[in-house]
């Protein structure tokens, strides 16, 4: 009889919205399968919200200073027990099927990683603007509109807020990059580190997590600066940039046919140029502090 895989569902968060946390508690907490364990770690938060997780029976994992959402994740994986790793983030609600279905799409053995689907809400016409520019997972443009995927249903990247990995996949590629300082980047660099291995990454849609809305401007604005952070590592990483510009021109592209006929369409293109100013003054904030660090 063929084993079934165990399920280690790993939640990294600092300071998070206790409301969403404890959304995202009761939605694991549903599941139609329930994974064999699920961890939190705990980067550094004030006033310990991790109590909370251990009253609904989740491993609660203590950093005890801010480090980095990479060794978060890292410290979390040396934890866990599973043969696969699932990963969300503390702002996003799984669908009831979230885990059966991530873990269904690794059943076949071609497969060693799996992207899900990301729906962002939009309670706020700011946040239907923002959840159009596809950001994270393609936001509510779609994945497949903004990263590449094949007619048999293979990509070359995933997303950290939604995602299952093969416990060997990460022994034998990992750890992730943990100088990697903020949210942002380290999926994409190791993505690239597993595609570049040989390894295999299925899209499936259908699992889907819901994330929380971009509350305005300035939580709008501090998370492209971050992303713009990212990017630099993305460049340090993984060094050949352009087919990330050239899939941002695409994806760009796939925005204005998805929306042309919204009335609203100049809102969000403004939107998207601003997400590009601030992530250019991310990377350059982030190349100057570390030639700065290097000197």
């Amino acid at each position: 009889m063929k084993k079934i895989p165990t399920v280690s569902v790993i939640v990294p968060f600092r300071n998070p919205d206790r409301r969403l946390l404890r959304r995202l508690l009761e939605a694991l907490r549903r599941q139609t399968r329930s994974p064999e364990e699920i961890i939190m770690v705990d980067d550094g938060s004030r006033g310990n919200p991790g109590n909370e997780a251990q009253s609904f029976g989740a491993k609660l994992v203590r950093l005890g200073k801010g480090r980095s959402a990479a060794a978060a994740r890292n410290e979390g994986i040396r934890y866990a027990r599973g043969d696969i790793l699932v990963f969300t983030d503390a702002d996003c609600e799984p669908a009831a099927d979230w885990v059966d279905t991530i873990a269904s799409a690794l059943a076949d053995e071609r497969a060693e990683v799996a992207a899900g689907g990301v729906l962002i809400e939009t309670n706020t016409r700011f946040s239907v603007w923002a959840a159009r520019l596809g950001f994270p997972a393609g936001g509510n443009l779609g994945f497949e509109k903004v990263w590449p995927v094949d007619s048999r249903g293979y990509t070359t990247t995933f997303a950290f807020c939604n995602c299952a990995i093969r416990r060997r996949v990460f022994e034998r590629h990992g750890p992730l990059d943990e100088d990697i300082p903020g949210a942002g980047g380290e999926d994409t660099v190791f993505a690239a580190r597993l595609v570049a291995g040989g390894v295999r990454i299925r899209y499936t849609r259908a699992a889907l997590v819901v994330h929380a809305p971009c509350k305005g401007m300035g939580a709008f604005t501090r998370k492209h600066l971050d992303r713009g952070r990212g990017n630099y590592w993305i460049k340090r990483k993984v060094q050949r940039v352009a087919p990330f510009l050239g899939l941002r021109l695409w994806s760009t592209s796939n925005l204005l046919r998805t929306y042309w006929r919204e009335p609203d369409l100049a809102v969000t293109l403004l939107l998207l140029f601003w997400a590009a100013f601030c992530q250019t003054v991310g990377f350059l904030a982030e190349t100057i502090r570390m030639q700065r660090a290097s000197r």
